[in-house]
């Protein structure tokens, strides 16, 4: 689709587009593309080890577990005991350590691999761990979408409803679901990938009308006419009857 046959104001700021992502978010994308397809724009959310309000309750909890399992595991090891015993400690070793530290870069390595797409027709969420994973969203079929932003302009827009948790600075943070809608987290520019995201689903409602009743650009056109010829001197014996309709 070019951009000639863009309309309305989808076509306008499309000549000033939020940041179109960087290369790696682009072409993971671009191997999702149907055929016309075109990409709007590609990102990536946050990177690196993140802490969320969740953490204000999950650390001290973790320390307090992960510091117990240890401290058993070891007073096993040194006071000689039965080997069961020692046994029966591991697992509990194993989730405290993933609680305090495992978690925290598990999450940073799957965001490192999950990319965000938007295009004409789609919003499109790529994550290739372990195993390459599409969630899509025909966007002329999605009627609510939310945008949730922070005080410094990066925000998560979420495809759907979902519960979300209120910060102490306003912010609001989508509730980590399996099975909840999909969600672009935290992305910078947040405002503008949703404006454009309204946008493209208004025009894609317009074409689709305009397909389903061609008559309807009909009073347009006779409209343009009219204005063609208004204030032209017509002698009406000799005008062609064509015009006057």
């Amino acid at each position: 689709m070019s951009g000639e046959q863009l309309s309305g104001p989808y076509r306008e700021r499309l000549k000033h587009p939020p940041p179109a992502g960087d290369r790696t978010a682009r072409h993971a994308i671009e191997l999702e593309l149907q055929e016309g397809e075109r990409i709007l724009w590609a990102g990536q959310p946050p990177q690196g080890v993140r802490f969320s309000l969740f953490d204000i309750f999950m650390i001290p909890f973790s320390l307090v577990w992960g510091g117990f399992a240890i401290f058993w595991e070891a007073t096993v090891i040194v006071v000689g005991a039965p080997f069961f015993f020692a046994l029966f400690g591991v697992p509990f070793v194993v989730v405290g350590l993933y609680l305090m530290v495992g978690r925290f870069f598990i999450d940073a390595r799957e965001r490192a691999r999950t990319f965000y797409g938007v295009t004409d027709r789609r919003a499109l969420i790529v994550t290739n761990t372990p195993t390459r994973r599409v969630q899509e969203v025909y966007l002329e079929r999605q009627k609510p979408v939310t945008l949730m932003e922070r005080k410094n302009g990066s925000g998560t827009i979420l495809f759907g409803g979902s519960p979300v948790t209120a910060g102490p600075d306003g912010s609001f943070t989508p509730t980590k679901s399996t099975t909840g809608p999909p969600t672009f987290e935290k992305i910078q520019d947040a405002r503008s990938v949703y404006q454009m995201i309204q946008d493209a689903q208004a025009d894609l409602r317009e074409r689709r009308r305009t397909v389903e009743d061609p008559l309807r650009v009909a009073p347009a056109l006779s409209k343009e006419k009219e204005e063609e010829f208004e204030g032209v001197d017509v002698d009406e014996s000799t005008a062609d009857r064509s015009y006057r309709a």
